[in-house]
């Protein structure tokens, strides 16, 4: 049984249109952390609001600390994050 209660936290992005959405989330899981359980889109957008050319995509994300008072670590999983998108992707963070 887990010692803490699970982390939610939703990320959203915009990518060029190429990018393919399995990458977005290869990304993901390769640079999150071992606290990360799960990764899944659960939104896209093309639009005006995201310019030609462009998709958003929504991720929700699931970790698991080990311990209760983890979350700072699960922030800066976080914050590893959203570096390795701006630079392996060159993700825009909404």
């Amino acid at each position: 049984m887990p010692a803490a209660q699970p982390l939610d936290r939703d990320l959203a992005v915009v990518l060029d249109e190429s990018t393919p959405v399995g990458e977005l989330l290869r990304i993901v899981r390769m640079n999150a952390g071992p606290l990360l359980v799960e990764a899944r889109l659960f939104d896209t957008y093309r639009g005006p609001q995201v310019g030609e050319g462009k998709v958003s995509y929504a991720i929700a994300l699931r970790f698991q600390p080990d311990a209760a008072g983890d979350e700072r670590e699960v922030e800066r999983a976080m914050g590893r994050l959203r570096g390795a998108l701006e630079h392996h992707l060159a993700a825009q963070l909404r």
